[in-house]
């Protein structure tokens, strides 16, 4: 059988870690098996867990995260921020123009557009 991965959010297992809730990519071996409950729900027998989505590889869980910006832990326990890895953002210090283009100083009238 094949390795399915799922998104969890929660505190993390591992030592070491911050006591606050992440979102973590899991990995789960369907061998372990798969019962479909619908469309929508899946339940796997990790833990009893009941998911929305089991996904091919971490690249698919990534991609469904699409724009999430917080760092999000894998299964090798790397991090990675979606927003990033999927290419809505980059890792620039620097923030774009269209941020901030309509900053004003103090004392800087105020223009109509």
């Amino acid at each position: 059988m094949a390795m399915k991965y799922y998104l969890s959010y929660g505190i993390p297992s591992k030592e070491g870690m911050p006591a606050q809730p992440v979102m973590q990519v899991m990995a789960y071996d369907d061998a372990n098996g798969i019962r479909y409950l619908g469309k929508t729900s899946v339940l796997i027998y990790h833990g009893s867990r009941i998911v929305s989505k089991l996904f091919q590889s971490v690249h698919d869980a990534l991609r469904d995260l699409q724009t999430y910006g917080k760092p999000v832990l894998l299964p090798n326990g790397g991090e990675v921020r979606p927003v990033v890895y999927n290419g809505y953002e980059d890792e620039s210090p620097f923030i774009s123009w269209l941020d901030v283009k309509g900053e004003r100083w103090p004392g800087e009238p105020h223009q109509r557009r």
